[in-house]
């Protein structure tokens, strides 16, 4: 099973693309995986351990939230052009961390690639600690 930091679920490409470029500036080494469709998430979930998710809801073959709901992902931030109060109550209770409205400000875009980064580092440093002794 191969590891995978961001497994970005985007259908729009240059969306896509910008991500991943955002995630590049803030962690250059960060190793990330596009989909742009829901099948192609599932499968990828399946396929490799994903560290962080950014998922749009709005996806060609199944709605983000459903995505949410059938894998149960984690940290997950939800990007997204559905600006719906009650889509973010349900993305929140699936299990997103962060549910932010495209278009996103390019810096509040890479201040939430940030607390994703810091997200990562924080659940490995957690699953290695070892008590001294």
């Amino acid at each position: 099973m191969a590891v995978v930091d961001f497994l970005v679920v985007e259908d729009e490409e240059v969306v896509a693309l910008l991500i991943e470029r955002s995630i590049k500036e803030v962690t250059p080494k960060a190793i990330v995986l596009k989909c742009r469709t829901g099948a192609e998430a599932l499968t990828a979930l399946q396929e490799n351990e994903c560290r962080s998710m950014i998922l749009d809801i709005g996806l060609p073959d199944m709605n983000g939230a459903d995505l949410l709901d059938a894998a149960h992902p984690k940290n997950v931030t939800v990007l997204t052009a559905c600006d719906d109060p009650d889509t973010e109550t349900r993305c929140c209770n699936a299990g997103a961390t962060e549910y932010v409205v495209k278009p996103p400000d390019l810096n509040d875009l890479m201040d939430c690639v940030r607390r994703m980064v810091f997200g990562i580092a924080h659940t490995l440093l957690e699953r290695n600690y070892r008590p001294m002794t």
